[in-house]
C-alpha cells in the first residue's frame, strides 16, 4: 500500500465483481494455506476512480472482489453476508493506491 497523497483518489478505478458463496483455505502443505474465492460471478460493475458502486442482492454470503488495471497485481476482497432488509455499505480494501 502506498503512501496517501494529500486529496488524491480515495479509490482506485477497476471493477468490482459479486461473487457468490465463501472464501475457502486450501493446505498447499507444511502450514502454508491458499484462499479459494467462489467462481459464480452473479454481478459486476466498472467504476471509475473515486466512484461509488451499488448492488441489489438477494440475501446470502457473497465475495467482493476488486481487480485493477494492470500494472497493478492485487485482487482485494471483502466477505459480506446479506440478510434481508440490509442497507450496507462496504469499501473493498484498497491495496492498488
Amino acid at each position: 500500500m502506498g503512501l496517501p497523497i494529500p486529496d488524491g483518489p480515495r479509490y482506485a478505478a477497476g471493477t468490482v465483481f459479486v461473487l457468490q458463496g465463501q472464501v475457502r483455505w486450501k493446505s498447499e502443505g507444511h502450514g502454508n494455506y491458499v484462499d479459494m474465492l467462489p467462481s459464480d460471478v452473479v454481478a459486476r460493475q466498472d467504476v471509475a476512480t473515486n466512484q461509488a458502486y451499488w448492488f441489489a442482492l438477494e440475501p446470502g454470503r457473497y465475495v467482493l472482489q476488486a481487480r485493477y488495471s494492470p500494472p497493478a497485481g492485487v485482487l482485494p476482497y471483502m466477505e459480506i453476508t446479506v440478510r434481508a432488509g440490509d442497507d450496507l455499505k462496504v469499501d473493498v480494501p484498497n491495496e492498488c493506491l
